[in-house]
Parts: C-alpha cells; sequence; structure tokens
C-alpha cells in the first residue's frame, strides 16, 4: 500500500511534533485487530453509502457494523442533491499546496460532496473507532482533504467555492458534528499554517512529545525525547526522598501525563514483544508459550444433562474443574466435552 509521507490521517502529530516524521520514516507499520477492523468497517460504509453491499458481504459483518454504515449512508444523503457531484473514498493530493510535492502529500476522503447551487465542498470522515471522540473544528486531516479538493476543483473554472465544511460521523458513539469556514480563511489562514509547518520541518524540526500526538506515532517505543519526558515526570521520587515530600503541584503533573506515562509502557512492551518473536532475545526478555485454558463446549452440555440426569447450570454456570469432578462420579471423562484453548504466547525475563 502507498503511503504518504505527509499524509492527512497523521498530520496531527506532523504539524505538533515536527522530528516524529524523520524518526517514523524507516519503521514498518504493524497492522492491530482494531486497524483491521477499521479498514473493513470502511469498506462496508462504502458498499452502503453505494449501494454495492450484497448478501454474501452481510455474512461477515456485525450489526453494529452494518448499522454504523447505514446511519452514515443516511447522513450523506441528508447532504447530497440531484444537483451535488459525490466523490467516495476519493484519492486526493495536497502537496502543491502546502510547497512539498504532490507524490509526498495525500489521501484517502471517506467522502467529498460538491454541491454548485451552495458553491459548498463537503468533506466527510467516517470514523469506526468509539475510544476517542473526535471533533471537526481544526481537524487538520479534513482541512488537508479540504485542501485536497480545493486543488482538484479548482481546475474547473466552472466549480465557484465559497464555503468549505468538514465533517465527522462518529455513528458508535453517537457523534455526529461539523464545522463550516470560508473559502478565504482556507487559502489564507490554513493553506500559511500548513506551508509554515513544513517550513518546520524541512529546517529545524522539533520534538513535541504528549499523550495525543504520541499515541498513533510508530516510533513511539525508540523516541528519546517521549523517554525523557516520561523519566522527568517519575523524577520527582528519588531514592533519598521521601513520599510525604512531593509537592501537589508535581503530583498534579503526573496525574495530567497519566494517560501519556501508561501509553509510553505500553508501547515499549509491546516493541520488545514483537523484537522477541523476531530474536527470540531481546532487551533481557524472550517469548513464552501462553497457557493451555480448557473451555466447555456449551452446545454439547444439554445432552450431557440428560444422559446424566441432572443439571449443570444453576445461577452461576459451572466450571471445568466442577463438571469434571461430577462427571468422575458418573465415569465420564471430560475431555468430550472441552476444548482446548492455547493462549497468545507472553513475554518474560531471561534468567541471568
Amino acid at each position: 500500500m502507498e503511503h504518504a509521507k505527509f499524509s492527512a490521517s497523521g498530520s496531527y502529530r506532523w504539524t505538533n511534533c515536527s522530528a516524529s516524521l524523520s524518526l517514523e520514516e524507516n519503521i514498518v507499520s504493524l497492522d492491530s485487530s482494531f486497524s483491521k477492523e477499521g479498514v473493513f468497517a470502511h469498506d462496508v460504509a462504502y458498499k452502503t453509502v453505494t449501494n454495492n453491499l450484497d448478501e454474501e458481504d452481510k455474512i461477515f459483518i456485525t450489526d453494529e457494523m452494518l448499522s454504523s454504515a447505514k446511519l452514515y449512508a443516511s447522513y450523506i444523503d441528508n447532504l447530497t442533491t440531484d444537483k451535488s457531484e459525490n466523490y467516495f473514498e476519493k484519492k486526493v493530493y495536497f502537496g502543491d499546496s502546502i510547497n512539498v510535492d504532490d507524490s509526498l502529500a495525500f489521501g484517502t476522503a471517506d467522502a467529498i460532496i460538491y454541491n454548485a447551487e451552495s458553491k459548498t465542498v463537503h468533506v466527510i470522515d467516517y470514523k469506526y473507532g468509539k475510544g476517542i471522540k473526535v471533533d471537526a473544528k481544526d481537524n487538520t486531516q479534513l482541512i488537508l482533504y479540504a485542501i485536497g479538493a480545493y486543488q482538484e476543483l479548482s481546475k474547473d473554472k466552472d466549480k465557484d467555492i465559497n464555503t468549505i465544511t468538514i465533517h465527522i460521523v462518529q455513528p458508535r458513539i453517537n457523534n455526529f458534528n461539523f464545522h463550516s469556514f470560508s473559502l478565504e480563511e482556507l487559502v489564507n489562514v490554513w493553506i500559511p499554517f500548513f506551508k509554515q509547518k513544513i517550513e518546520i520541518i524541512k529546517t529545524k524540526p522539533v520534538f513535541n512529545p504528549s499523550y495525543f500526538v504520541c499515541k498513533f506515532c510508530k516510533a513511539k517505543p525508540i523516541c528519546s525525547a517521549l523517554k525523557s519526558k516520561t523519566i522527568d515526570l517519575h523524577s520527582f521520587i528519588s531514592q533519598n526522598s521521601k513520599i510525604e515530600s512531593v509537592k501537589e503541584d508535581e503530583i498534579k503533573d503526573i496525574l495530567l501525563n497519566s494517560n501519556l506515562i501508561l501509553d509510553y509502557l505500553t508501547s515499549i512492551k509491546d516493541y520488545v514483544y514483537n523484537k522477541a518473536l523476531e530474536s527470540e532475545i531481546f532487551a533481557g526478555h524472550t517469548i513464552a508459550k501462553g497457557k493451555s485454558v480448557r473451555k466447555i463446549k456449551e452446545e454439547l452440555l444439554p445432552d450431557l444433562e440428560k444422559e446424566i440426569g441432572m443439571g449443570l447450570h444453576k445461577k452461576t454456570p459451572l466450571g471445568v474443574i466442577e463438571i469434571e469432578k461430577i462427571l468422575k462420579t458418573f465415569n465420564r471423562d471430560i475431555s468430550d466435552f472441552v476444548q482446548i484453548i492455547e493462549q497468545k504466547p507472553v513475554l518474560i525475563q531471561v534468567n541471568n
């Protein structure tokens, strides 16, 4: 898959932490279960809004994913007129507008709608995730899509644009919000804003770690600036100081940055885990086989209950060990009624 150096989706990071781009440059992204789910959900939304979702597709789609896609399609319908020009999963380029090559600056907008009557360009971003509520106002990802849409639409002299409206559609947390601004603001405020950020990246990039800036950064585990900030936040406790001596404002600073600290430590653990998978031992840790867990095959319990003449479910279902004890009195082996589930390998410290 082609990736843009100055991506719209990563713009919050590179506009706030200009040094992150060079640090991330040679790091390969690892797809998480959440990112895979998000890609699939966007495909479902695209097929729904373009009426290309067939019955076979629905076999693999959860009710929540389908209902979210339908809400997205309904939102699009409310913005569309008979004279609208609709573009879905539209790849847009914005590099020429912000002083970089177009091949380095592009992204795919979920939906762009041009309304000639109102001279408005609508840019819609579909968010399937529900962990972070996303706002449209000052959303750099959407604004870059808008710049890309303007860069392309302005080539047609018959297309007049007065207003840009950017939208967030986040159905799983009932978050539907939008923000409108003039074309003049796009050209005279936002395009210069991105040009300035690009200039900083080219001439004097700096690190600026924070929870939201670092959250999706690929270089997080190896970032010395993030490490330093995390250590600084912990430094108020030294070997020779007592916890009672901590000042209230220091505790406040730690609390305000607790998400950053926890997220950083999690990223370090994930980084070491993946490295240990590749090289067996990394940073004094290795991978051990996960535990095997026995789980009752629930679908077989009704027949078993009839056979032994007693119920195995009370208010709380009996566990494997309890059922095993009961079956021993009937000289029955529980192995026919359980499945073995291998848990994920775990990271353990190597004994020196």
